[in-house]
């Protein structure tokens, strides 16, 4: 099983958080631990996440691209 670690940065918008969630246990990866951070001096939402999973980072990172209002991805 390998473990990842997730930096995500958003636009403040909880409809994304809750899509990002889904797309995890989806494509079953195992949430361990989710630290989720609002910075108001750049009004952005900071998600720092580590996953367990016996697949590949490249799925999960191929379907997190495809949401938009993700600024900053790092797996």
């Amino acid at each position: 099983m390998y473990k990842y670690k997730v930096f995500i940065q958003i636009s403040f918008k909880p409809e994304i958080l809750e899509r990002i969630i889904r797309i995890l246990r989806h494509r079953g990866f195992i949430n361990i631990n989710l630290n989720y951070k609002y910075d108001f001096n750049i009004k952005k939402v900071n998600i720092k996440i580590i996953l367990l999973s016996y697949k590949n980072s490249k799925i999960l990172k191929y379907q997190l691209k495809k949401i938009i209002d993700i600024n900053i991805l790092f797996i």
